[in-house]
């Protein structure tokens, strides 16, 4: 699956700031501030989040760093997201400037699913 399609699928696309996390049992829970929602299927407004994710790579889970920021893909419910290693995760504090205009320039206008991205 291309990364637009990942964009396409998700029920959310945000930009976010990673703050405190706790594991319990196999799951993981990012508590993050919203910096931006690029795409909402549900028309999210919300400026703070909880990111629930499975504990572990091996086990389809995402990590994030503390105070890391991210854009990431995933399904959600009110202001709890879930996001797998299946859905699109982009650290920002690592990624190009390139890389995050050609990301950002998808959602200026509608989002286009047929475009291919480069990265």
């Amino acid at each position: 699956m291309s990364n637009t399609q990942k964009f396409c699928r998700a029920s959310i696309v945000l930009s976010i700031r990673v703050g405190n996390s706790i594991t319990i049992a196999n799951l993981k829970f990012y508590d993050v501030i919203v910096d931006e929602v690029l795409n909402s299927k549900r028309n999210a407004t919300f400026k703070s989040a909880t990111v629930v994710s499975k504990n572990g790579e091996s086990a389809c889970g995402i990590r994030l760093k503390n105070n890391g920021r991210y854009l990431i893909t995933g399904q959600h419910w009110r202001n709890i997201i879930s996001s797998t290693a299946c859905d699109f995760k982009l650290n920002l504090d690592a990624a190009t400037e390139s890389t995050k205009r050609e990301i950002y320039n998808l959602f200026k206008t509608r989002l286009n699913c047929n475009v291919t991205l480069k990265i």
